[in-house]
């Protein structure tokens, strides 16, 4: 049996100009369990990263370039150190005569390895360091943070890149895991190879031009993305030089990097979180709720592909049930992204927290001051005037608008007192006091 699994794997390795993405054992390290759509070309090799019997992350390795295109995984950093005196291993399941399908430690790698995979001397006085796509520090485990030193994760990075900007970067995403995912990170991390006149060293490893990462909270409706260069001489055509060292990391929005990863990996359809219905932002992006049919106020499904049915309320709905649906999340992001009150998973903390945290960080720099103005908006809600809600600038279906005003107008209000109750007044502006439609 041994004998025919090497044989096939032989044969498909004779043959890989096809794509080979089966990703099945570790395909819940991609969202919603969807690896990237769009990837075409020669030469690419789905690796489960597995070690010491676990699958850790997944890769997507591009045997030509002897480099990762990708590595997916999810961000769990743990406070363990860095591996002190890692091994740099390989994945024998690129060698066609090897059976063993997890990653190992060779000292001495035989031809059939390097001849399917980057070696440890190849990165030895090459000017490069190793850079992780999969990142150790964004590891939770002993084990999960050993397996990310295999060749298979690494790419040739400047060292003033990788121990400077883009670490930098890596310590914010952490940091942005802690305070505002708080659940899961899925985290796709890749490089760009040059467009021409691609540089290699030991004359068999590929340099990426560029490095890039994207990121989706779905808990908390929220992903970004960033671009960072690894050569401080490219041209300014995808992260602008701003700085003397010229490893500028640029943070967009993940629509942005889909549109530079399709243009300079020529993959015209490239997606990586598919069927999330990203809504973009300046850097920020948010995982709406998918509006498959409203007519008649029906069903939507969420996020998670879950059908909501849409409930009948009126003015006196409590709080709790009309909780059951958060209307915001059927919005664009034509809205303030920064809106914290009447979101999932966010409350007054995380604004006072915001708030404190941009000004802060600005003062830190020598010689600067801030200026805050504080507006109280306390009451604003209490001069809507439904009838001039322009909530089809908004691109909400005409059924939504149609029961979002029919919810704020007509609305019969009483005051009671013990047992006595007082008459009945109609109103049409205004909103109702702690109701989740009232910032609409």
């Amino acid at each position: 049996m041994g004998f025919f699994s090497s044989l096939l794997r032989f044969i498909s390795v004779l043959f890989y100009g096809e794509i080979t993405t089966d990703f099945k054992p570790c395909v819940t390290f991609f969202y919603a369990e969807t690896i990237p759509q769009g990837i075409s070309g020669d030469g690419y090799q789905a690796l489960c990263q597995r070690y010491e019997n676990q699958y850790h992350f997944a890769t997507l390795y591009d045997r030509n370039r002897r480099i990762p295109l990708f590595s997916a995984y999810i961000l769990s950093p743990g406070g363990g150190p860095r591996p002190k005196n890692p091994k740099w291993m390989i994945e024998p399941w690129l060698v066609p005569v090897n059976s063993n399908t997890g990653m190992e430690y060779q000292k001495h790698p035989d031809q059939n390895v390097k001849d399917s995979q980057a070696v440890n001397e190849d990165y030895k006085h090459s000017g490069y360091s190793r850079g992780h796509l999969a990142p150790s520090g964004h590891q939770q485990t002993k084990e999960n943070k050993e397996a990310t030193f295999t060749l298979t994760n690494i790419v040739p990075q400047m060292e003033k890149f990788n121990s400077g900007p883009w670490n930098t970067l890596e310590n914010e995403m952490a940091e942005r895991f802690n305070f505002f995912c708080k659940e899961t990170m899925y985290v796709i991390t890749g490089a760009i190879p040059y467009e021409s006149g691609e540089h290699v060293i030991s004359k068999r490893v590929h340099v990426p031009e560029y490095m890039w990462t994207a990121y989706c909270c779905p808990t908390q409706q929220k992903a970004s993305a960033a671009v960072g260069r690894n050569d401080p001489t490219s041209k300014d055509d995808i992260v602008k030089k701003n700085t003397k060292h010229g490893h500028d990391v640029k943070q967009m929005s993940l629509e942005d990097l889909e549109k530079i990863l399709q243009n300079r990996l020529k993959m015209p359809k490239m997606s990586l979180f598919k069927n999330t219905w990203l809504s973009m932002t300046d850097g920020v992006a948010f995982c709406l709720i998918h509006q498959e049919h409203v007519s008649g106020l029906k069903t939507i499904t969420d996020y998670k592909g879950n059908s909501v049915r849409l409930r009948e309320v009126t003015a006196s709905l409590p709080d709790g049930a009309e909780h059951l649906l958060h209307i915001t999340s059927l919005l664009p992001a034509s809205l303030d992204p920064l809106q914290f009150a009447y979101m999932p998973n966010r409350s007054t903390d995380d604004a006072i927290e915001i708030a404190l945290h941009t000004p802060l960080c600005h003062l830190d720099q020598k010689n600067t001051y801030v200026r805050m103005l504080f507006i109280d908006y306390s009451s604003a809600f209490n001069t809507i005037i439904s009838s001039r809600m322009k909530l089809r600038d908004l691109n909400i279906s005409s059924s939504l608008c149609s029961w979002i005003l029919d919810f704020l107008t007509d609305r019969p209000q009483v005051v009671r007192i013990g047992s006595i109750t007082s008459s009945t007044l109609t109103l049409s502006t205004g909103g109702p006091q702690g109701c989740v439609l009232s910032p609409l």
